[in-house]
């Protein structure tokens, strides 16, 4: 777990400000295969190794064990407010990776839209009759974006676009906001009452520092070269195999706030 956060101080953003924003410098010292870990495998992460190899070592999240710790530091840490969620709806964060991936690692359009329709399913009988918002979390521009916006749209109704900077350009949509950066949509992705992953260890990341209470039975996700070894960690496919297509999943929990034991400075302000 402590490799998997590592990996956002090599990204361009910030040499250290996503690993401390994580509470990575609390974790400990670096994570080796021979590390002891507190349940399960040591790491999610072994350097050197592409998407498919690493997932094939490690395909399912941390233990909740070490998901309560990992979420236990992270919540130690400032963090941003939580402006784009409504208590009155249920939040549904979608992770849309763009911008560095090729067509290999690229979650087509329609796949995302499958997945939405599969979490709406999913969600309805714990949104306890509040309203689905559905919250796309990215980076690019709006015109990147038009065609899976407009879709969604037509067909969930509420969807509202957040783009992190630096990435900015004329706004199309009314709901759209640019994100101030990284750590708000990562944040937003950690506290939403579901969350659709991306093929990405942003994703994952923030999956792993979810409440896993809530999480347990409504977490889906498919990463082609590990399909049977995920489904074997009770974790259902969001949608079916396609030739040429990756996977998205969702990852839902059952209530939204943060509860009475987590740090004040997260209670969340509605607009």
């Amino acid at each position: 777990a402590w490799e998997e956060m590592k990996h956002f101080p090599r990204s361009s953003y910030a040499e250290s400000a996503l690993f401390a924003f994580v509470g990575g410098a609390a974790l400990g010292p670096e994570a080796r295969i021979t590390t002891r870990a507190l349940s399960g495998k040591p790491s999610c992460y072994t350097p050197g190794h592409e998407l498919g190899s690493k997932r094939a070592a490690c395909s399912h999240l941390p233990s909740d064990t070490a998901r309560l710790a990992l979420r236990k530091t992270y919540l130690t840490m400032p963090k941003p407010q939580l402006r784009h969620y409504n208590a009155s709806q249920f939040s549904i964060a979608v992770h849309i990776r763009r911008g560095d991936v090729d067509g290999s690692r690229l979650t087509s359009n329609a796949d995302v839209l499958r997945c939405l329709r599969h979490a709406r399913q999913r969600v309805r009988p714990v949104a306890g009759g509040r309203e689905v918002a559905i919250h796309l979390f990215s980076e690019g521009a709006d015109d990147d974006f038009e065609p899976v916006v407009t879709a969604a749209r037509a067909r969930f109704g509420n969807i509202a676009l957040h783009l992190s900077a630096p990435y900015r350009a004329q706004r199309k949509f009314d709901s759209a906001v640019s994100l101030a950066g990284l750590e708000e949509a990562f944040h937003h992705l950690v506290m939403a009452d579901a969350m659709v992953m991306a093929e990405s260890e942003f994703s994952w990341a923030a999956a792993a520092l979810r409440r896993p209470e809530h999480d347990r039975g409504r977490l889906f996700f498919s990463p082609s070269s590990t399909e049977g070894a995920v489904s074997s960690n009770g974790v259902e496919p969001c949608v079916s195999r396609m030739a040429g297509t990756r996977k998205a999943g969702l990852h839902a929990s059952g209530r939204h706030n943060t509860g009475a034991s987590e740090p004040a400075h997260l209670t969340r302000v509605h607009r």
